[in-house]
C-alpha cells in the first residue's frame, strides 16, 4: 500500500508543478497515470482512488481516444462500483463529480449507484 500512497503523492507534486508554471507536464504523464491507476485500482484506498481520479480532472486528462488511459478510467469505475459500500457518501460524491468533469460516464458504476439509492431509500 506503500506504493499506492507513493503513487498518490507524486500525482499531487506534478498537479502542483503544472498548476505553478514551473514544470509543464507531458500530456503523456496523465495518460500513463490513469491507465497505472487503474491497474492499481483494486489496492488503492476509496481516498487515494478519489484523489487520484480528481487530480486527472485538475490536469484535464484527455482520455478521448487513448485507449490506455480510457482502460485506466473503466478500471477506476469498475472497482468502484463493485466497492461501493467502501466508500462515504462525500467520496463517492467526489469520485463521480471528478469523472464528470473529465466527461466520462460509465454505465455499470450509474446503476450501481441508482440501486444503492433506491435500496437506501
Amino acid at each position: 500500500d506503500v506504493g499506492c500512497s507513493e503513487l498518490v503523492l507524486a500525482v499531487r507534486r506534478a498537479l502542483r508543478a503544472q498548476n505553478s508554471g514551473s514544470v509543464a507536464v507531458p500530456r503523456s504523464f496523465w495518460r500513463r497515470t490513469a491507465d497505472r491507476g487503474g491497474q492499481l485500482a483494486s489496492m488503492l484506498t476509496p481516498k487515494e482512488t478519489c484523489d487520484l481520479v480528481a487530480a486527472l480532472a485538475d490536469a484535464r486528462l484527455r482520455w478521448q481516444g487513448d485507449p490506455r488511459a480510457t482502460r485506466g478510467l473503466e478500471r477506476f469505475s469498475a472497482h468502484a462500483s463493485t466497492e461501493l459500500g467502501a466508500y462515504t457518501p462525500d467520496q463517492m460524491s467526489e469520485f463521480v463529480w471528478s469523472l464528470a468533469r473529465l466527461d466520462y460516464t460509465n454505465e455499470d458504476l450509474m446503476q450501481s449507484l441508482s440501486r444503492a439509492v433506491e435500496y437506501a431509500a
